[in-house]
């Protein structure tokens, strides 16, 4: 198996400039900011990823689209969820070398993301500034 890590064009650094215009493109095409309803970003704790990401057997972190659970428990089980920021989450799980899933400690992976435009750290727009 070839590690993704260090396959050509994966995982790569892009400028600001270049990650906001595709920002920008994304944003445009969800209408914002005349519609705010589209889910704009999704944040995670950093010192939860950083301490999962201690483990060394971790060689690819995989973020895997899904739905809320309480989107699931409101009937939304199997539907089509739009851009709705409060049905979109990412579930995040580690793989080895083998391409195998490595699990945390309590012998699960991560969610529980704050999506944006319910809560927006860093600014609603998305924009990366300094």
């Amino acid at each position: 198996m070839v590690r993704f890590s260090k396959a050509a064009d994966y995982s790569q650094s892009i400028p600001v400039d270049t990650a906001n215009r595709m920002i920008k493109s994304y944003l445009d095409g969800v209408g914002y900011p005349m519609a705010d309803t589209a889910i704009r970003a999704l944040s995670f704790d950093a010192d939860t990823l950083r301490a999962y990401l201690a483990n060394h057997d971790i060689t690819t972190v995989k973020f895997m689209f899904a739905h809320q659970q309480s989107y699931i428990n409101s009937g939304g089980y199997g539907t089509h969820p739009g851009l709705n920021p409060n049905a979109i989450t990412l579930v995040i799980a580690g793989l080895n070398d083998n391409d195998q899933y490595v699990l945390n400690s309590r012998n699960g992976v991560y969610e529980h993301m704050s999506p944006c435009p319910v809560q927006c750290p860093g600014g609603a727009s998305s924009f990366i500034t300094q």
